[in-house]
């Protein structure tokens, strides 16, 4: 097993927050360094949980151009942080008590792009662009915490984070090159249930092959459903290292 601290996480500089490449480059650079132990082969199997289940769907995306080496055999995604074409879930965290994960978005955007092209200012007031240092110095949940309370007036520039949303942060866009298997919380307080079925919609269309299990738990299946997330997820792989048809629900989503 290899997991990867992702680009500025214990590293200097600022962590690039769900910037897929960067998160994708990151998991596949970890399966090539475990391939140079002993006895490692090609094949692989990536699984993310959260912002890791984002970074697992990226790295299957990429995993045919960055990585050709890498026999990427299956993707398991829980707790995926993607969301529906037409689900407006930006407006939901910019005014609720979940507002942080766009702080840390934006300073992930200014990490990546510079100053010139994602300038903190375009998200972020003055006060807001203050209060964004602690991103530097505590973990995500104090973050979270921090600015939940903040008034949104207070926190965000005028017209922040309207229109497209960026491409490199926004999964879903181009099939990945192995069979994906996504575990989701009827309950996610994070990312809502309703807006999965779309977004597996919208891959399957690309052609990429989708199997959706839901579980009866919150934001963490694999925390607070451990036996059962464990028995889905490895039957699910063993199927893939032994060559099974992968299965998919493309043209029968299952709702939550």
């Amino acid at each position: 097993v290899a997991a990867t601290d992702y680009e500025g996480l214990g590293t200097p500089g600022l962590h690039p927050y769900v910037i897929g490449p960067s998160e994708a480059h990151s998991v596949l650079d970890s399966i090539r360094a475990a391939q140079r132990f002993a006895g490692a082969g090609d094949e692989a199997i990536v699984y993310g949980s959260s912002q890791g289940g984002h970074a697992a769907i990226f790295s299957n995306e990429e995993a045919a151009e960055y990585a050709p080496e890498i026999d990427l055999l299956g993707t398991v995604s829980a707790d995926s942080g993607v969301f529906a074409p037409d689900a407006d879930i930006v407006t939901a965290l910019m005014t609720g008590s979940l507002k942080g994960f766009l702080v840390i978005s934006a300073v992930g955007l200014n990490a990546a792009y510079g100053d010139e092209e994602r300038p903190l200012s375009d998200y972020l007031t003055p006060e807001g662009i203050e209060e964004a240092a602690i991103v530097e110095e505590v973990c995500i949940g104090d973050v979270i915490r921090h600015f939940g309370d903040v008034p949104p007036e207070d926190l965000w520039a005028p017209g922040a984070f309207e229109g497209a949303q960026n491409p490199e942060s926004v999964a879903g866009l181009n099939p990945g090159s192995s069979p994906l298997l996504m575990v989701h919380g009827r309950s996610d307080e994070i990312i809502p249930a309703p807006v999965i079925p779309g977004w597996v919609d919208e891959v399957c269309g690309l052609g990429q092959v989708v199997d959706l299990v839901w579980f009866d738990t919150g934001h963490g299946v694999a925390r607070e459903d451990p036996a059962g997330a464990e028995a889905v997820v490895i039957e699910w792989i063993e199927g893939r290292l032994a060559g099974d048809e992968p299965p998919s629900v493309c043209g029968a989503v299952p709702q939550p």
